[in-house]
């Protein structure tokens, strides 16, 4: 099954401080997503927004995307990959709307990451988000976006 996506928005990145800047998409195609919004904006700390449920995660990192489609998808799943340099630093699923959601046809829809798994030791920067969006086994979109996020210790 392949989809055809179409374009929802310019990637409106929220970013300002010492540690969040975009220059991206860096994708040559930003049709049906767009990164809405990345945290944080200036050097976070992995010891002060670790999860107690969770001893590898940060609550420090979070992003926004809209998705949209020209068809109704069903098992729509996202997952976003932070890169420093060739280094996989951060991975994350959506939180929201729920796992599997299904996604209306031209209506945009807000996904949320609220967290991440961190891979590297910090310090460490975060210069490109991947983003994988797949209905069922089917890949229907992925994108890249340059960012400029820090973290500490």
């Amino acid at each position: 099954m392949r989809t055809k996506l179409y374009f929802v928005a310019v990637a409106a990145l929220v970013v300002g401080g010492c540690g969040g800047s975009a220059t991206g998409p860096a994708s040559t195609s930003s049709d049906g997503l767009a990164l809405v919004t990345v945290r944080p904006t200036q050097a976070a700390s992995l010891s002060e927004s670790r999860m107690p449920e969770c001893a590898e995660c940060t609550a420090a990192f979070g992003a926004e995307l809209t998705v949209t489609s020209t068809k109704a998808l069903t098992g729509v799943n996202l997952w976003l990959d932070g890169w420093s340099g060739n280094r996989r630093c951060l991975y994350s699923q959506h939180d929201s709307p729920a796992d599997g959601f299904t996604l209306p046809a031209g209506e945009p829809v807000v996904v949320s990451f609220r967290h991440a798994t961190v891979e590297c030791e910090a310090p460490f920067g975060v210069d490109r988000l991947d983003v994988r969006m797949r209905a069922g086994d089917t890949l229907v979109y992925q994108g890249s976006w340059t960012v400029r996020l820090e973290f500490r210790q």
